[in-house]
């Protein structure tokens, strides 16, 4: 599945760093600028775009609390932190896809141009929200 997704980023001329987990790419968005990395996994394919901006532990909760109601009005995916570990503080918008190993060609690449087109348009609406909450001062 990996190389089906590198293939469809080379026909959009997305130029992409291959991590061995992961593709990633850079993403100018209306209101601010985020990183996209894709991880395949057989026919499980996750996009996960990454909020600019690190929440800080203090506003953990108040994040999550955010996150949350903006998750209730997104239909597909939503928004996450890692508060554990090496990403402590990242926070980002997940998008989950089931892509059957067969689909090839023409359905594959609207079947990626549909999700992109989707995902990131979500983070369009809400990525410069997201940073304002992390940083915020205020409690929400």
């Amino acid at each position: 599945m990996k190389e089906k997704i590198k293939a469809y980023l080379e026909s959009k001329n997305i130029r992409f760093v291959d991590n061995d987990a992961f593709l990633s790419f850079g993403v100018n968005g209306k209101d601010t600028f985020w990183t996209t990395a894709i991880r395949a996994d057989d026919s499980i394919v996750n996009i996960y775009s990454i909020v600019p901006t690190k929440v800080p532990a203090e506003r953990y909760d108040s994040f999550i609390k955010a996150a949350n109601a903006l998750n209730v009005n997104i239909r597909y995916g939503s928004f996450e932190l890692v508060t554990e570990g090496e990403g402590a503080g990242e926070a980002r918008c997940r998008t989950p896809l089931f892509i059957p190993k067969s689909l090839d060609g023409v359905a594959f690449t609207e079947l990626m141009d549909s999700v992109i087109m989707f995902h990131e348009g979500v983070m369009d609406a809400f990525a410069a929200e997201m940073v304002k909450i992390a940083c915020s001062d205020n409690e929400e």
